[in-house]
């Protein structure tokens, strides 16, 4: 059967002498092969319990229903079909769940660069400020030093709380 619906019912409509062959999900054709005709026949593809999909086969002229050998052959080939309709599902389910991954990647490292910009460079940048205020006052003004000193201690503390906020 292979990955490719389209090149199966390809080849069992041309085994089965079948002017059509298609494959549809929730109403929705998937594949085809031939051209449509007026009778057909839908066989549900089961994976257990669970319906996967729809094998519609278009009826040869004159036909009113399928063959003994052509519904052995199906019996045969239905299950590989649904199988192959159920891995381009989870296929489908994989390529949306990477798509929400890489989404919420780049939305919390928006959030991270904009929380670093925003909240811990400031402080930073006022850290360093403080330093050099308070090296300018140690010999001339110490009680100013001192002050700038604890004011130096809380924003640091502030700013270690902050990364931990982030990193965790």
């Amino acid at each position: 059967i292979g990955d490719d619906p389209a090149l199966a019912l390809d080849a069992i409509r041309e085994a089965l002498v079948l002017p059509y062959a298609g494959l549809r999900v929730d109403g929705t054709v998937l594949a085809s092969s031939g051209s449509e005709v007026t009778h057909t026949r839908i066989l549900p593809l089961r994976l257990g319990e669970h319906e996967v999909g729809e094998f519609v086969l278009g009826l040869r002229a004159g036909d009113l229903g399928i063959s003994g050998a052509d519904a052995d052959v199906l019996r045969l080939v239905a299950p590989l079909l649904a199988q192959t309709l159920r891995a381009q599902a989870m296929t489908r389910d994989l390529q949306q769940s990477r798509e929400a991954v890489v989404t919420a990647v780049e939305e919390e490292r928006r959030r991270l660069r904009r929380d670093l910009h925003d909240g811990l460079g400031p402080t930073l940048t006022g850290v360093a400020f403080a330093t050099d205020a308070a090296r300018n006052h140690v010999h001339s003004d110490p009680d100013r030093a001192v002050v700038l000193l604890e004011s130096l201690r809380a924003d640091t503390t502030g700013a270690i709380t902050e990364i931990r906020r982030l990193v965790e």
